[in-house]
């Protein structure tokens, strides 16, 4: 409850269990959506990336620094469960909202899809949820990084505008986080 109203929790479908999904499970359209929210979140990278200008590169060691540490914010905390699904809270948002701060767009979204992806892996999540959780937050973290870009403040403002368009940002990425979860529990 608590953890999550200060936008530091996260939403994701998990599985409480490591065992085979029922044939029924994951109809066609789970798949599309997750497809489309994976391609979504590259071309939005994409697009953020060429409207951010001139953010520099951050250097290598920054980047792996933010993929181990969004690796293992991954790891939930709290858990909730709905039939046979499990919505889990824990700490990727908090480490989510300097990476996409620091690192440009693309960076980010590849960044948060091969964290994701290292995190699912450990967690023995079940293939294809593991595979929508990585689409939904590449999706969602391009999401967050074009209002980041949209809202950035250029040269001489104040640094309370960067702030500003930081948290645009995270709203932006938790509430289409939200949506897709939504989305995929009701296809």
């Amino acid at each position: 409850g608590m953890v999550r109203r200060l936008g530091v929790g996260v939403r994701q479908f998990t599985s409480r269990t490591t065992g085979t999904a029922r044939d029924s499970a994951f109809p066609v359209p789970v798949l599309v959506f997750t497809a489309a929210l994976a391609a979504g979140g590259i071309a939005g990278g994409m697009l953020a990336d060429r409207n951010a200008g001139s953010v520099g590169s951050p250097s290598w060691p920054t980047v792996f620094a933010f993929l181990g540490l969004l690796t293992a914010a991954s790891f939930p905390t709290l858990q909730f469960q709905y039939r046979d699904q499990v919505d889990a809270l824990d700490l990727f948002e908090a480490v989510l909202a300097p990476a996409v701060f620091v690192l440009p767009p693309l960076q980010a979204v590849v960044v948060v899809g091969v964290a994701q992806g290292l995190s699912e892996t450990l967690q023995h999540i079940h293939p294809v949820k593991a595979c929508f959780n990585i689409a939904q937050w590449m999706s969602a973290t391009a999401a967050g990084s074009l209002v980041m870009t949209a809202l950035r403040p250029g040269d001489g403002s104040p640094p309370t505008f960067g702030l500003v368009a930081l948290v645009a940002a995270m709203v932006t990425i938790m509430v289409l986080n939200d949506l897709a979860l939504i989305a995929v529990l009701w296809l």
